[in-house]
């Protein structure tokens, strides 16, 4: 499938009703065939076979089953180059394939054109999670993209026999973690994993979805959290007055989490909540790097500094 485009446009092609029953990794190959490599960025999404998709803006990680890779480039040399995606874990037998391209060039720069040159299916290739398995807010949304339609082409150590299980009123737990983004500006002076973790658990109490972006920056790692419509409801009461362009947020530092700031929330199950989402933190750092080969490099630090900040967390009295 080919797909022309000008600067500043983006396209989408969507592959409705792809069987994946039995795979764990869908590869898509894209090959540029016009205009600079350079100015190029692909992403691949999976969403329900059903889902209703007019615009690129319809695409959602709201669904279980939904992925998404992440923007890549191609090689500065140009050809072919793969975008790999996890599939789930027990997930459904068809789901719909949406190849989005945009080109970052500014008038009155080429046009791209860009082959969708095929779609490949594997088995074998996701090693399972230690745990559960594990998943980009896109940036600010652009201008509507055209929709262009088409068909598709270690065995577990025992723990030790002296190491008494935790009250269950202290058992943090989540079924999954999932990439919504991974983000860095050009110089690397900031980078951030959007992430979401869902069925959250500690002791009697669940979150459905937990939604939070963990930045690394100048002054160290950063927990930030976003109240906007398409983030669910994580605190009974916004518990920050600080806003920018995008909306109220709410920042968490090292020395936040060392401090009082978890204990000051009137709410005790938004301090549970807290509490709790920072201990999952390396956890869902983990899962989500396995599926993110854009980040592999960085695998070391980005660890290092989520187990920075569960450290810092002060327990509770």
């Amino acid at each position: 499938m080919l797909a022309s485009f000008g600067a500043g446009r983006r396209v989408a092609i969507v592959l409705p009703g792809v069987p994946v029953n039995g795979l764990d990794l869908l590869q898509a190959i894209v090959t540029v065939g016009r205009g600079d490599p350079a100015l190029l960025e692909a992403a691949l999404w999976l969403q329900p076979d059903e889902a209703r998709l007019a615009t690129d803006a319809d695409l959602s990680l709201e669904q279980p089953e939904a992925r998404w890779s992440g923007w890549r480039s191609p090689p500065p040399q140009g050809g072919a180059f793969r975008l790999p995606l996890a599939l789930p874990l027990h997930g459904p037998r068809r789901v719909t394939v949406v190849l989005v391209l945009r080109h970052l060039g500014r008038m009155p720069d080429q046009p791209l054109r860009v082959e969708w040159t095929d779609l490949i299916g594997l088995r074998g290739h996701c090693p399972p999670p230690r745990a559960m398995p594990g998943r980009s807010l896109p940036p600010p949304q652009p201008a509507e993209a055209t929709l262009v339609f088409g068909t598709p082409p270690i065995a577990p150590v025992p723990p030790p026999q002296t190491a008494p299980a935790p009250p269950r009123s202290h058992v943090v737990d989540m079924a999954l973690a999932r990439l919504q983004e991974h983000f860095a500006t050009p110089d690397g002076g900031y980078r951030h994993l959007d992430i979401w973790l869902e069925d959250v658990r500690a002791g009697s109490l669940r979150w459905p979805r937990l939604r939070f972006k963990f930045a690394l920056r100048g002054e160290g790692p950063v927990i930030e959290f976003r109240k906007r419509p398409d983030w669910p409801i994580m605190f009974t009461g916004w518990p920050s007055t600080d806003a920018d362009s995008w909306g109220p947020y709410l920042l968490l530092r090292e020395s936040d989490l060392a401090g009082d700031l978890v204990e000051r929330l009137p709410a005790q199950p938004d301090r549970q909540m807290l509490t709790a989402l920072i201990q999952l933190l390396p956890r869902a750092v983990s899962q989500v790097m396995r599926e993110t080969p854009a980040t592999a490099g960085d695998s070391i630090t980005w660890q290092g500094q989520a187990q920075r900040l569960t450290a810092a967390l002060r327990q509770p009295a």
